[in-house]
């Protein structure tokens, strides 16, 4: 399967390790996923991965991973935008 089929997931982006996988990840995926409780935890990060002009789509989304609804409500959003792809990684 192209890459193109495939989205990723990555919970808890912040500095550091959740940065670079973000960034890795959006160097092999056309969209990934930004997940963490505040906003100010992902959003330069998707400002840098939109503003590349590349291939990838990143999209943050405020989640809060110990609330059951609160994960929910985020897989549901991703689900939608992602119909006929596989997830690759999260």
């Amino acid at each position: 399967m192209a890459a193109s089929n495939f989205y990723a997931i990555i919970a808890g982006v912040g500095g550091g390790t959740g940065r670079s996988l973000a960034m890795k990840f959006a160097a092999a995926y056309p969209t990934v996923y930004l997940l963490a409780r505040k906003p100010d935890s992902y959003n330069s990060i998707v400002e840098e991965i939109n503003s590349t002009g590349g291939k990838c789509k990143a999209v943050g989304i405020s989640t809060d991973v110990t609330s059951r609804d609160s994960v929910t409500s985020a897989l549901s959003q991703i689900e939608k935008e992602n119909q006929n792809k596989n997830l690759a990684a999260a």
